[in-house]
């Protein structure tokens, strides 16, 4: 039967779910918004909510305004509007300094959060009372536009907006254009301590036994990801140069992030942190597998080099992490693992086992490229019941 026909929405066979995509221009600017939702009634009320970006918080706006009415009008020489100010900040001050490939969340946090809500007041009116006021509606009502699963925005995620917008304001105070920082004094609550999910023995098994049953590529592709604990663009930006078939090894240093001007992958010459340009080891069954892959690549694809990509398109171009992500994560769904579970916890997972098999920090700080111990430790080193219900008998009396 045929999909009825929707503006902006089209159906995904191959995902068996609607797919609404919207690029609206905020001050010049397009943006791109992709949601999917599972039936056409869903994706309609989707897509009409986010094509009504500034209703997203009414209640806010109204609170804001009446607050405005109720204080007395003071006399400026200028309006110094927060939309047109941040955005000039945010250009020349902060911008040019944000790595690369987190740019799209910071695109997103100024056009989709402050900029519809604090955008048309005057940056010399805005206390903390309306920045509170502003944090706490995020909380409790967050912005349908981004939010897929539910309308609320995270704690953490509240706080990085806080923390971005403070150092707005930090700008402000320095030029003299207000006397102090709005931000200071408001508060978000306590985010509660959340453990990371990694995969059981059972869940990589039952994992990849389907993948290699099913879709033998892209089993090898996640066999390294959990293998050596790589984040998601230093796998996809390997090139063959960097494989040493004599001392059975791979080379992380260049890494793949996502271009935002046309929606692609794209080879970043430089990693996240200079701990994370390495030699990691593999086994002898994972380098005969390379070495057969080397072989038919060299022999099949006619523009093959040295630098072409270990995993790639087939016109050559490099996978964007996001796609590799959704990809893993509807095998997740398909075989009824847990939700939580994404391509990162393959990372979650390799320092886990090692973790618990007693290998020394600084090797499994060098496999996984961290530039500090402690970091690995305070996010890694949690115990689970079967650990501590081992640790006990040695407590025994």
């Amino acid at each position: 039967m045929e999909k009825q026909q929707e503006r902006y929405i089209r159906f995904r066979e191959d995902r068996n779910s609607y797919e609404i995509q919207l690029r609206p221009k905020v001050d010049g600017k397009a943006i791109s918004i992709v949601r999917t939702a599972k039936t056409m009634e869903k994706a309609i009320e989707t897509r009409d909510n986010l094509m009504d970006l500034y209703k997203m918080d009414k209640v806010l706006l109204l609170a804001v305004v009446g607050k405005k009415k109720e204080e007395k009008p003071k006399k400026v020489d200028k309006i110094i509007l927060l939309k047109d100010s941040i955005l000039r900040w945010y250009k020349y001050r902060k911008k040019p300094f944000i790595e690369e490939s987190t740019i799209e969340s910071y695109n997103t946090m100024i056009f989709v959060h402050v900029y519809p809500i604090l955008g048309e007041l005057d940056v010399r009116e805005i206390d903390s009372d309306i920045i509170q006021m502003f944090l706490m509606s995020l909380l409790k009502n967050g912005n349908k536009h981004v939010c897929k699963k539910s309308d609320k925005l995270s704690i953490k995620y509240v706080q990085k907006i806080r923390t971005f917008i403070k150092s707005y304001f930090n700008y402000l105070v320095e030029r003299e254009i207000i006397t102090k920082n709005p931000c200071i004094n408001t508060k978000l609550p306590k985010q509660p301590k959340v453990e990371r999910a990694y995969f059981t023995k059972d869940a990589k098994r039952k994992f990849m036994d389907h993948l290699r049953k099913t879709n033998y590529s892209k089993y090898f592709l996640f066999k390294l990801y959990f293998e050596t604990g790589c984040r998601r663009g230093e796998i996809l930006g390997i090139p063959w140069r960097n494989v040493n078939f004599i001392k059975k090894a791979i080379y992380i240093k260049p890494t793949v992030i996502k271009d935002i001007e046309n929606f692609k992958g794209k080879i970043k010459d430089t990693p996240k942190t200079e701990a994370s340009i390495r030699w990691i080891r593999l086994s002898d069954k994972t380098m005969y597998t390379l070495k057969i892959m080397y072989e038919l690549q060299k022999s099949n694809e006619p523009y093959f080099s040295e630098d072409t990509l270990i995993f790639h398109k087939k016109d050559g171009s490099c996978y964007t992490p996001g796609s590799i992500s959704q990809c893993f994560k509807r095998y997740v769904r398909i075989l009824g693992l847990d939700e939580r579970l994404t391509l990162h916890c393959t990372r979650h997972t390799m320092a886990k086992i090692l973790l618990k098999e007693k290998v020394p920090l600084p090797t499994i700080q060098h496999i996984g490229g961290w530039a500090d111990v402690t970091t690995l430790l305070n996010t890694y080193g949690h115990s689970d019941v079967e650990e501590e219900t081992d640790a006990m008998k040695y407590l025994s009396v």
